[in-house]
């Protein structure tokens, strides 16, 4: 399901792109300055998301959940089309159970605490005449927080690599829809429970991918 929706995103963004290049109906050169040399640069944005994501390694379907996201960017600088930026996000976590089979036949109750991330951002902007799209990348670290439901099995603080890509479209001056796809990417867990002394450790904090759909707003 990951691979679908990174998919997805992907031929949408080289559609966007071969469509805009090959005959989509820009504005003049000459107009399409005009507007921009006439518009105040807003650098500030706020994004608020929600999406499905999926935990590696959860027992059954529990890492399987819908995730909400709130953050904050900056875009201090922009070159022609191409605008570069930081953003910092907080987003939900999960409560999930580890699996029977990696817990010695004992289910281990865990939590994956909201996390923050900071990610820097850049984007590519397509005009024509009746609004703007966007295809924006990004990539950074995310901070996450991984509990378990006894002493004997210790919490895990773990920074792990972040990426995210989607598409954007204008729907008034200041406000824009979003899609994208968000990957943390983290070692092997290695899970071990041990039944005699209930003690146990993991190395990582699993792995998550997901969609989201959201509303970006400049301020």
């Amino acid at each position: 399901m990951n691979k679908k929706i990174f998919l997805v995103l992907l031929i949408g963004s080289v559609s966007f792109g071969t469509a805009f290049a090959n005959g989509g109906d820009y504005l003049p050169d000459t107009h399409r300055t005009e507007t921009r040399k006439a518009q105040t640069w807003d650098p500030w944005r706020v994004s608020l998301g929600m999406g499905h994501t999926t935990y590696e390694h959860a027992y059954k379907g529990e890492g399987e959940t819908i995730v909400g996201r709130l953050a904050l960017g900056v875009v201090p600088l922009q070159w022609k089309i191409i605008s570069f930026g930081l953003e910092a996000g907080i987003q939900s976590g999960n409560q999930m159970s580890m699996p029977t089979e990696e817990t010695g036949n004992q289910d281990v109750q865990t939590t994956i605490k909201p996390m923050v991330d900071l990610l820097a951002t850049v984007e590519i902007s397509l005009d024509n005449r009746y609004t703007t799209f966007t295809i924006f990348a990004k990539g950074g670290a995310a901070y996450r927080k991984w509990e378990f439901d006894r002493d004997t099995i210790g919490n895990i603080n773990r920074i792990d690599g972040e990426v995210q890509a989607g598409l954007g479209v204008k729907i008034s001056a200041k406000t824009k829809l979003i899609a994208y796809y968000q990957g943390i990417f983290a070692g092997k867990v290695n899970f071990n429970y041990n039944d005699n002394t209930g003690s146990g450790r993991a190395n990582n904090i699993p792995a998550q991918h997901g969609g989201f759909l959201g509303i970006e707003i400049t301020i």
